[in-house]
């Protein structure tokens, strides 16, 4: 399904470019509106049919409800975009001793789409604050949106930035903690078994190896960074190690929460 949507991406959004001689390029501004309309359109689409599909969504209060269909775009979001981000970590150019030599393409695609999404999600935050708003999903998008500002057509931060996008694998497993719990399944074993997936995911992509993406970038690589990207790549980096650690505790806490026995 993702490769289908690349290839209807690249057939409608590529376009010539002096500098891009030997690859497609994409035009930003197409791109970036398209996605921000598709997740849109998904919103609507979840508000149009979750009612017909899960019995547990009639039983929300109708504040919580915005929130169950942002969390249905959510993940499909963090589906494609970490799919992509693995795509463009594997294919990277190893020629001449580095591996982000080349500006690729198809991680362009991915940065734009997802730069759609979050202006799409910051929106939603801001319409539907009651029960989006949340300082920590805030700063993680806030960052995620002025990185992507900032490092586009840039390929030393565009590979970073890839890293950083990867980590949204661990999102749908966190999204459907939420479901489980929002539909009465919080003491059910999946409930369980979805918590500890979530622990070790999080731990291994957002901290471990989001940790090296920082310890690269601050350590190794920095010098090869041009301008303000000497700063700007490994605050990033470090933001998100530091954010991730948060809410590290705060899963762990909850996980504790749903494995203590129940008081009688």
């Amino acid at each position: 399904m993702a490769e289908q949507v690349l290839v209807f991406l690249r057939e409608n959004f590529a376009y010539p470019s002096k500098e891009c001689e030997t690859q497609e390029c994409v035009d930003p501004l197409q791109l970036v509106t398209f996605s921000f309309f598709l997740h849109w359109a998904l919103f609507g689409l979840s508000a149009l049919l979750s009612p017909f599909i899960f019995s547990s969504f009639k039983e929300l209060a109708s504040f919580r409800r915005p929130e169950w269909h942002a969390r249905v775009v959510s993940t499909i979001h963090a589906i494609f975009s970490s799919y992509g981000a693995f795509f463009s970590l594997l294919t990277v150019n190893t020629a001449e001793g580095t591996y982000y030599n080349e500006n690729l393409y198809y991680r362009e695609w991915y940065i734009l789409f997802s730069l759609g999404y979050f202006l799409y999600d910051l929106m939603v935050i801001h319409i539907f604050p009651k029960t989006m708003w949340d300082l920590p999903t805030f700063i993680h998008h806030s960052l995620g949106l002025s990185a992507i500002f900032l490092v586009f057509g840039r390929s030393q931060c565009e590979y970073y930035f890839s890293g950083f996008l990867f980590t949204e694998i661990t999102t749908p497993f966190i999204n459907q903690r939420w479901f489980f719990y929002n539909s009465r399944m919080g003491d059910s074993v999946w409930y369980k078994i979805n918590g500890l997936i979530v622990i070790v995911l999080w731990f291994v992509v957002r901290i471990v190896f989001t940790g090296f993406l920082a310890y690269n970038a601050v350590y190794v690589e920095v010098f090869l960074l041009d301008g303000i990207m000497r700063f700007f790549c490994p605050f990033i980096l470090l933001s998100a190690v530091l954010l991730n650690l948060t809410w590290f505790r705060l899963i762990i806490l909850a996980s504790l929460r749903a494995f203590a026995p129940k008081k009688k």
